[in-house]
């Protein structure tokens, strides 16, 4: 059928009306897809069709092969199960990294309390990403969601869950994790040089040389750490041997021995 608009200054009783926008389509699109996921999290647990920690699995390791990687162990065993903390993840994170243990992925979702998501299938998912531990969190509340119809009637509580997998590492060569000097560190006089030590792997070379976090790692032999790949560089030329380390706490500088790991 033919439209008709008016002329400026002319009525034209053919143009079409302003229909006012609808309320779903001023919800953001990010808050319906979220609704979607969960819709669709909620149907896969009820009708058990799916292992939810498998499905919402985030890999960290950017596709690497753990089997052939280096310095990793993979144990025949079952994963170890244990139990995070809600609130506390940073701190979970930093205790398994200073165990020596590695992050590889996690699983996060939000969903009813259901077979699919027992923690039992957390550890299933833990075996099959070679994981040698799997820390899995209390189921946290998240709100009701409505039902679906033919799966669920009715509203219903939801919950956040959460599981992070980890594996073993072989001894560190050194044993620390350091980031970059900050801007304010590097314009301290004396201080533009060497990396800030933000965790020491327990029983490491960096550990019983007294190593601790905030230290500023300055030395190892004769190379002068200027950064990050300064840093890979010295382990790499003095691996498996002994060094002398020097490290800055708090404005004075320490000077210790450490045996370096092959």
């Amino acid at each position: 059928m033919q439209r008709f608009s008016a002329r400026p200054g002319q009525s034209n009783k053919f143009a079409q009306p302003r229909v006012p926008p609808r309320l779903s389509d001023e919800v953001p699109a990010q808050k319906r897809a979220m609704r979607l996921g969960l819709l669709a999290a909620i149907s896969l647990a009820l009708l058990g069709c799916a292992n939810m920690y498998e499905t919402y699995y985030k890999d960290r390791t950017g596709g690497e092969d753990l089997t052939r990687a280096s310095r990793v162990i993979l144990s025949p065993d079952m994963p170890e199960q244990l139990s995070g903390r809600n609130g506390r993840e940073a701190e979970d994170n930093l205790r398994m990294v200073e165990d020596g243990f590695r992050l590889i992925g996690m699983s996060s979702f939000t969903g009813p309390q259901a077979g699919p998501a027992h923690p039992s299938n957390a550890v299933t998912q833990a075996g099959k990403v070679h994981a040698s531990a799997v820390m899995i969190y209390p189921p946290k509340y998240a709100g009701t969601a409505g039902g679906i119809q033919g799966i669920l009637a009715g509203p219903h509580p939801t919950y956040q869950f959460l599981a992070t997998y980890w594996i073993k590492l072989k001894p560190p060569i050194f044993g620390i994790y350091a980031d970059p000097l900050s801007a304010e560190q590097i314009e301290r006089p004396g201080s533009n040089k060497g990396v800030v030590v933000q965790t020491v792997v327990k029983n490491s070379p960096a550990s019983r040389a007294g190593l601790i976090r905030g230290d500023v790692l300055t030395h190892i032999g004769e190379k002068e750490i200027a950064d990050r790949q300064g840093l890979s560089n010295a382990l790499d030329q003095y691996v498996g041997k002994s060094v002398v380390v020097k490290y800055v706490r708090d404005g004075k500088e320490f000077t210790k021995e450490a045996v370096l790991n092959d």
